[in-house]
């Protein structure tokens, strides 16, 4: 089923909903303009949404038990002292049964801080009725912690504000609908404007449209599978028309042979080749090839360095040409990855994996991250649609339910990796444009979708670093404290908390702690340099002098191109002259490390001017 056919079946089912539902919407709507009234309408609204938040049947159990729901109201919070309301929150949300509670609590607290800090309940509410437009009203809804694309939307659409009648809130039920036809939108605002094109086209308002699709998604799952029942469907081609699967002229078999590959392989490394990432503006640069073992090397922009097997580099080749299509999501599924390349997990290389492919054979073409064999030498891979793309049928409902699961399941962890990349690296530009708050608020909303206790603890630990920015070292001692209680497995993660923590218990003159947790931190890592540098002043201030000396020898001669362990070093020769006298080699492995900055720093020079 091509768009325009997809667009206009969707827009077809909504006009027959529309017919049979129109006095619910009309009731909805009238709701709707009676609660906007409401001096407390923007605190119920985030009760609701917090209660929705992972279930749309906690906001029924909230409201069944009228003394819990009590609990939340603005004016019971604000009779508690703050060291109590997290905790009341907390308890109020377990009560309701309502999806993680320990999480929502400090985030709604936060949104009772938020909303205080504008001058209460009722001068929020103005403030927020007086943003221009939809864009406004969203910014603003969105600056509150937890709420984000879809709450925000929801919350204006529940009062049917004029600003909101053309927005759709996609939201799990919606997104069952994309699922069922394979649309894959590019972001949040793309599904958007897809869904508000099938709302002109059926010629009823965005919001109708969002409220039918809401309240009334098994009807319209039901109309989509009709057509369904009366005869397959027809695969997409390039263009929405091509041939059936099987009857596509390429095969099973690679275009080339393993040894062939090789080959193209060693002719790309002679040429120092570079390719682009397909997922992340990246590149990669071939840099060695190992010929007793066949396998290649490739840098990444960062500097690091990884080797591709062509055992594993022509196990994902020939996937390719079996599947026709191929993602980095379905080889991270653990039973795939060790049917086709022997391992069950499978990790960096992959993403230089995809970006190689389609140098290596012009029949492989990709489309949003996705490999894909192109059905003739002379048709053109498919591109995107400047609102949306569609990946082929195949009979999904035909599917075994466990098979189903597992697709479904493959792609909600390549969304929540894309979300999760795209949200660091906001919080990585915020960082060093002087928007450390924009950055923190994006993160707070990423932590109560995060299950995984590596995630989590990566998350505390950027929040840390954004606080410690800000010169907020009490916070940021928190979230790295926070951080390490979820005992991460990964060393880096480990070594950047307890180094950090050390650094800001210095700081706020707790050198004691510091030093156990700098020390930690060089157990885990004595390559790294601040560690040492960190613990040089925590022994400093606890009058451990020749001791701190040394610490800050050994991080110069770590890193001579950070000169902040030396300048610590001379300011504490100069404050205690007899520190050279009680350690004689202190003046010699000072004076290498002067040599050694020099030299760092005439090298970083050269490197500019060459440049330039």
């Amino acid at each position: 089923m091509s768009y325009p056919e997809q667009r206009a079946l969707l827009a077809q089912i909504a006009q027959e909903l529309y017919g049979r539902h129109r006095d619910h919407l009309e009731a909805l709507k009238e709701d709707g303009k009676r609660l906007i009234q409401r001096p407390d309408f923007l605190w119920h609204r985030l009760v609701k949404a917090y209660a929705i938040w992972g279930g749309v049947g906690g906001w029924d159990r909230l409201t069944a038990d009228p003394d819990n729901l009590a609990r939340l109201a603005y004016e019971a919070l604000s009779q508690l002292p703050a060291a109590e309301r997290n905790g009341e929150i907390r308890e109020a949300f377990k009560h309701a049964g309502i999806r993680w509670p320990d999480r929502k609590a400090d985030l709604f607290a936060g949104c009772y801080d938020h909303i205080e800090a504008m001058g209460g309940l009722e001068e929020a509410r103005r403030l927020l009725l007086a943003q221009k437009a939809t864009e406004g009203k969203l910014r603003f809804l969105k600056s509150l912690p937890g709420i984000g694309d879809k709450n925000a939307r929801n919350m204006m659409m529940g009062a049917y504000h004029e600003d909101f009648r053309e927005t759709i809130a996609v939201d799990a039920r919606i997104q069952s609908i994309s699922d069922y036809l394979e649309l894959e939108f590019g972001d949040y605002n793309e599904a958007e404007r897809f869904y508000q094109g099938v709302a002109r086209d059926a010629g009823i308002s965005g919001w109708e449209l969002d409220r039918l699709m809401f309240n009334y998604t098994d009807e319209f799952l039901k109309a989509l599978e009709a057509p369904e029942k009366s005869g397959p469907q027809r695969p997409l081609g390039p263009e929405g028309t091509g041939p059936p699967e099987q009857e596509s002229p390429v095969g099973a078999r690679p275009r080339y042979s393993r040894q062939e590959l090789w080959q193209r392989i060693q002719n790309l490394w002679g040429r120092g080749c570079v390719w682009m990432s397909l997922v992340a503006h990246k590149g990669y640069r071939a840099t060695d090839l190992d010929e007793t073992q066949r396998r290649c090397e490739f840098e990444y922009e960062s500097g690091t360095r990884k080797w591709i097997p062509l055992d594993d580099l022509y196990a994902v080749y020939a996937e390719l040409y079996r599947r026709e299509r191929l993602s980095r999501a379905y080889l991270k599924d653990p039973d795939n990855s060790q049917r086709v390349v022997g391992r069950r997990y499978w990790h960096a290389p992959g993403a230089a994996i995809f970006g190689l492919l389609p140098v290596l054979d012009d029949r492989i073409g990709s489309s949003d991250g996705e490999l894909f064999v192109k059905p003739s030498p002379s048709t053109q891979h498919p591109t995107r649609d400047s609102e949306f793309s569609v990946r082929p049928q195949r009979g999904k409902r035909d599917l075994p339910p466990e098979e189903f699961e597992r697709r479904l399941q493959r792609r909600l962890r390549a969304q929540e990796e894309a979300l999760e990349q795209a949200i660091y690296g906001l919080a990585r530009l915020y960082s060093t444009t002087g928007r450390q708050g924009a950055g923190i608020s994006l993160i707070r909303r990423l932590i109560p979708f995060l299950e995984d206790r590596e995630k989590l603890a990566r998350a505390y630990l950027s929040l840390g670093q954004l606080m410690e920015q800000l010169g907020d070292y009490a916070s940021a001692l928190q979230l790295y404290s926070q951080g390490l209680s979820l005992e991460p497995t990964s060393k880096l993660f480990r070594y950047l908390l307890n180094n950090n923590l050390g650094y800001c218990l210095n700081l706020e003159g707790q050198p004691e702690q510091a030093e156990e947790h700098c020390r930690v931190a060089i157990a885990i890592d004595p390559s790294r340099y601040s560690a040492h540098k960190n613990l040089g002043r925590s022994l400093e201030q606890q009058g451990q002098l020749l001791a701190a000396a040394h610490q800050y020898v050994e991080a110069t001669k770590l890193s001579a191109s950070d000169r902040r362990a030396l300048d610590h070093l001379e300011d504490l020769v100069t404050e205690h002259p007899k520190l050279v006298e009680e350690y004689p080699g202190l003046s010699d492995q000072m004076e290498d490390c002067r040599q050694a900055v020099d030299s760092a720093r005439q090298l970083r020079g050269d490197g500019r001017r060459s440049r330039e």
